[in-house]
């Protein structure tokens, strides 16, 4: 073999050996690159469950108000929504009689006290609906208020001659005699509310239950029976509330409830009252007077005027306005009374803390219901049913399920 064939020969395997080199070390470095790569990726990865497990958890995380804000509540607990925005309303008048006879007046007489129900549709504002004839008399019913009020006068003063005098000489003594009050030249309103227990009675002195409510607005009950009064929220007794519906999609044969303080006379005149419920169902729809109602198969007595009348969502459909027995029943349609409210139908901070706290009832987180509960019984002391709920949930303590809030 010559020297140059092998000069040739050891040149190729040197080239060989270099050129494997090569190759070996862009490999390694290929597969540290790969090893980078995944290790990115991986990382990425796991970023990426961390968040998607945080998101997970935010939407979790259920604040309590909202979720008392989207409860379900059933039907039948609708009215417990409302109750509390109940109240009772008395109205009364006053007057001084001038006797024609002895040239002076009297002392003070009363009409009434007239016994109703109201609810509160702006907790802020103290803005409340109740009947038209809560309020009406002076314009509604002049004839007999006046007539009422002298017969009591004349059987006081004259009681000899009380029953023996004729129909002339009762007319004469209507049109001689005046009915005015202190300030006034007719009989004196004033018009009282009471919220949760109430007395059926003339409002008493010094008696903190009753709240002097103003008259705002009236349809009296020969238009569409409607009266709108305002009072002034105190401290320790914040106001609940109720939201009107759309009376207009109310159909014959609707389940709804009515709520009010009604009274016999066995019952009520000397007894505490509370707010009642009755079931009833939408059985007509009537003209009268040129104003369309809603006739209710439903129990309803004396007190139970302008009480409210809801739907299965606690909306309130309508007011009790007048009956032709205590069975069946006229409403004065929610949309009525929108068209005489000038003020906004809203809910307030009450409201928001008690639906909170018995929708966290009802599904036994009882002691996150008891921290509601109290919240209301610190803004309203009186509330009957924040009351009663926070006793039931101390009692079921032992079956508590924790709210994963």
């Amino acid at each position: 073999m010559t020297r140059r064939r092998i000069s040739i020969m050891i040149a190729a395997t040197v080239f060989i050996i270099i050129f494997s080199l090569v190759l070996s070390s862009c490999s390694i470095g290929k597969a540290a690159v790969s090893t980078t790569a995944v290790a990115a990726t991986t990382e990425k990865a796991a970023n990426t469950e961390t968040t998607a497990a945080a998101t997970t958890e935010a939407k979790a995380a259920i604040d309590p108000i909202e979720f008392g804000k989207n409860y379900q509540f059933s039907a039948g607990d609708a009215w417990m929504l409302v109750q509390p925005a109940v109240c009772y309303v008395t109205s009364v008048y006053y007057a001084l009689v001038y006797d024609p006879n002895t040239s002076a007046y009297s002392d003070t007489y009363t009409y009434g006290p007239f016994g109703g129900t109201g609810v509160v549709l702006n907790p802020e504002t103290g803005i409340i609906v109740t009947a038209g004839h809560m309020v009406d008399d002076l314009t509604a019913n002049e004839y007999e208020m006046k007539s009422a009020i002298l017969d009591q006068y004349i059987y006081d003063t004259y009681p000899e001659d009380y029953p023996n005098l004729t129909t002339e000489q009762w007319n004469w003594i209507y049109e001689n005699y005046k009915v005015v009050g202190v300030n006034v030249d007719k009989p004196e309103l004033e018009v009282w509310v009471q919220f949760n227990t109430a007395i059926a009675n003339t409002p008493e002195a010094g008696n903190s239950g009753y709240i002097r409510a103003e008259v705002k607005e009236v349809s009296d009950r020969n238009n569409r029976d409607i009266a709108i009064l305002q009072i002034a929220p105190a401290t320790g007794r914040a106001l609940s509330s109720a939201l009107l519906g759309d009376s207009s999609m109310a159909k014959i044969g609707d389940q709804l409830t009515s709520i009010g303080y009604p009274y016999t006379a066995d019952y009520g005149v000397s007894n505490t009252l509370e707010p009642s419920i009755f079931p009833g169902t939408i059985s007509g729809k009537r003209n009268v007077d040129g104003a369309e109602v809603l006739q209710i198969a439903g129990y309803a007595e004396s007190g139970s005027s302008g009480g409210p009348v809801i739907d299965k969502e606690g909306k309130i459909i309508g007011i009790v306005s007048f009956g032709t027995d205590n069975m069946l029943n006229a409403l004065r349609p929610s949309n009525d009374i929108k068209a005489l409210l000038t003020g906004e139908n809203k809910l307030g901070q009450v409201d928001t803390q008690w639906r909170t706290g018995l929708a966290m009832y009802n599904d036994k987180h009882y002691t996150e219901a008891l921290k509601y509960f109290s919240a209301v019984l610190n803004l309203s002391s009186g509330h009957l049913l924040a009351q009663q709920y926070k006793a039931l949930a101390q009692q079921n303590m032992g079956s508590d399920v924790p709210f994963n809030g």
